[in-house]
């Protein structure tokens, strides 16, 4: 699944087909990406660009073409265990050197420096012990942080580190649909 992520040099605004570059999963390349399957990306002031892909996160240098790859214990305690357990699936900067990353059962608070992260898991019974793909992390004025699934809404306070779940039942006048 996917096809890794596209370099597309542009000079006088036309993108230059002859010097496309693709990179991917290639394990007979010294660097390469850890999965095909991109997620999200996040290009930070330092040149690396954040991949988020269903095998981990990878940091790619920019400059030196070269790619690291970073891996959670986010699989919930009751799950079988299966290759979404390393899903990262959506990237958010924090700011002062931090990223937010949505998995399939937590949130991930990611230190770029140390490379350190402390993880939030949720107690939801919802999909596998987990819930489904967070496809988007916003943070709001009051820096809770709000998911987005197919499935539902999810908010995370940030200061007090719980969850609250919005789930839409059109069958239930208090569910997302009517509010």
């Amino acid at each position: 699944e996917g096809n890794g992520i596209f370099k597309l040099p542009i000079s006088n605004n036309q993108v230059q087909h002859n010097a496309i570059k693709n990179y991917y999963k290639d394990e007979k390349q010294k660097s390469y990406l850890s999965n095909n399957a991109i997620r999200g990306l996040y290009a930070d002031e330092k040149g690396f660009l954040w991949i988020a892909t269903i095998e981990g996160l990878n940091r790619m240098d920019i400059y030196r073409e070269n790619f690291t790859s970073f891996y959670f214990d986010i699989k919930q305690p009751d799950a079988e265990p299966t290759i979404s357990d390393l899903a990262v699936t959506a990237i958010y900067p924090a700011g002062d050197g931090y990223l937010w990353l949505g998995t399939l059962s937590c949130l991930v608070k990611f230190n770029t420096n140390d490379f350190s992260h402390e993880v939030f898991p949720h107690h939801f019974n919802i999909y596998r012990y987990g819930w489904v793909e967070i496809s988007k992390i916003i943070e709001d004025n009051k820096n809770n942080l709000w998911l987005a699934s197919k499935e539902e809404l999810m908010s995370f306070d940030t200061k007090t580190k719980t969850y609250t779940c919005y789930k839409n039942d059109p069958l239930i006048p208090e569910s997302l649909i009517y509010n």
